[in-house]
């Protein structure tokens, strides 16, 4: 791979390359300024625990950045550089210093369907880590692969967010089909970490902003909203006796608010039964011995968002999937005691943004 930033220095290594591309549905322009945006990279990979630079003024070459990562169960900081910078083609980097220095460049193209992206990396190993270093090209090839695809699903929600989707408009954009998934995602596992501590107070001021910046109600209904919330969380959160009947009763009122209000066609008992599904399934995952697979999950989760935003199931399986993730390391986070330093917290947080993200991109091909 000639032309990876500083392909020489890595002759000598002798190691693999990790490839991967993608397809996204936004001009070059707009997805090379989403990518070189370095601080917001933790948005879109799981992995990324911290990112920030430490370089002022705007991204170049030569720019310095920091990353913090989460490796063989660590935190490890990997120091970096931009070695090329030339909008909006192309951007490269290598790392400074470590036992494990990957270098790599993304590289942007105009194409038919909006940009393809390119990513290409080389891994340098030294000490304990060179002896391994073959088992790692697979793991980091993997994760890059996921990586692209949850970037491509961020970029998607991020423009939709940023400006009413091609030949609509804004005013045609209904409020509950134009949320900030950040802003939607961190109330979300705010809401999470109340719910599981059962400290309803804290989960009611999360029911509130999270009713009013996702569902864009005015303050009388917004209240009334987060209410049902609150009591549907209540009648089901007591294991392993609850009330599901209640709860979806309770959010059928719910279903029935943001329908009135915006003119929707979904039924909202099928839509409450959907939603209090997944929340059986989950459950279900929670106390069982399936491990990762979080398929009947992933589906439950698609059903809802299909039936309530009327788009197809497959549009919204990427949202769909980042809820799930988010919800295993909520799982995680309980399993571990419910520590409000854990680490799972902030993986969680952008999981749900991600999930957010995908689920606006879905909303505004609409």
């Amino acid at each position: 791979m000639s032309d990876v930033a500083c392909a020489p220095v890595w002759l000598d290594w002798g190691m693999s390359g990790i490839y991967a591309a993608v397809e996204i549905a936004a001009p070059v322009e707009s997805v090379f300024e989403k990518y070189v945006q370095y601080e917001r990279h933790p948005e879109w990979q799981p992995g990324l625990l911290r990112a920030t630079l430490v370089s002022d003024g705007p991204v170049a070459r030569g720019t310095r950045g920091l990353e913090v990562r989460r490796l063989f169960g660590r935190e490890v900081s990997f120091p970096y550089e931009i070695t090329e910078h030339v909008a909006p083609s192309r951007s490269a980097f290598a790392t400074l210093e470590g036992a494990l220095q990957p270098a790599g460049v993304a590289r942007f193209a105009p194409v038919a369907a909006g940009t393809r992206m390119e990513f290409e990396m080389e891994l340098r190993a030294r000490g304990p880590l060179r002896v391994v270093s073959g088992l790692l090209v697979p793991l980091f090839r993997r994760q890059t692969r996921q990586d692209l695809e949850r970037f491509k699903v961020w970029v998607q929600g991020e423009l939709s967010a940023d400006a009413p989707a091609p030949g609509l408009r804004e005013a045609s954009v209904k409020r509950h089909r134009a949320f900030d998934p950040r802003r939607v995602g961190e109330l979300e596992c705010t809401a999470w970490v109340a719910y599981y501590r059962r400290d309803w107070l804290a989960f009611l001021r999360s029911a509130v902003g999270l009713t009013r910046h996702t569902f864009g109600l005015p303050w009388p209904s917004t209240l009334r909203g987060a209410w049902l919330v609150l009591r549907a969380n209540q009648l089901w959160a007591p294991f392993p006796v609850n009330d599901p009947d209640g709860a979806r009763r309770t959010m059928e009122s719910f279903y029935r608010l943001i329908a009135r209000r915006y003119g929707e066609s979904f039924d909202p008992a099928r839509a409450a039964a959907l939603e209090v599904e997944w929340w059986r399934v989950h459950r279900e995952h929670q106390h069982s011995d399936a491990g990762g697979d979080d398929r009947a999950l992933v589906d439950a989760l698609s059903a809802l968002y299909a039936y309530a935003y009327a788009v197809p199931e497959a549009s919204v399986q990427p949202a769909a999937e980042q809820r799930a993730l988010a919800m295993h390391y909520s799982d995680a986070w309980v399993a571990g005691g419910c520590d409000l330093q854990s680490p799972f917290i902030a993986e969680e947080r952008a999981a749900l943004v991600r999930s957010y993200a995908g689920l606006l991109a879905a909303v505004h091909r609409l």
